[in-house]
């Protein structure tokens, strides 16, 4: 077993870690937003930041594996990610964007090869100074 072994399934159970207290906070929020009597607001109404498209490369850590993949489109708040096939994606996994970000995030959506992730806070680990 190499060092790199080593260091992957150390990152590996740390993921796990973050992905089971993400899945319980989950849980124990299930069913406690209420519905209200508003009407649903429309797709460009409901984001609370602004979209950029962006072409970076990225690796998405999930339960189903680490998958390379392209981030489309970018926000304060989540991304557009597209993969190369149809993969299963968890419900909540780990994106390492190439500027050095890493979030952890929710999957929103899947359409084909592209998905939404909502990010759940702040980076992990931040690319900036």
């Amino acid at each position: 077993m190499t060092g790199g072994d080593v260091a992957e399934i150390d990152l590996r159970a740390r993921l796990a870690c973050v992905f089971e207290q993400e899945i319980s906070k989950q849980e124990a929020l299930a069913g406690s937003t209420s519905t209200g009597s508003h009407p649903a607001l429309g797709y460009e109404e409901r984001r609370r930041w602004p979209r950029y498209q962006v072409h970076l490369r990225a690796q998405l850590l999930s339960g189903a594996g680490s998958f390379d993949c392209t981030v489309i489109d970018l926000s304060e708040g989540g991304a557009q990610i597209d993969v190369a096939e149809s993969i299963p994606l968890s419900a909540i996994a780990v994106l390492n964007i190439e500027d050095g970000a890493t979030y952890v995030a929710r999957r929103r959506w899947v359409n084909g090869t592209r998905a939404g992730f909502e990010f759940t806070g702040a980076p992990l680990v931040s690319g900036g100074p």
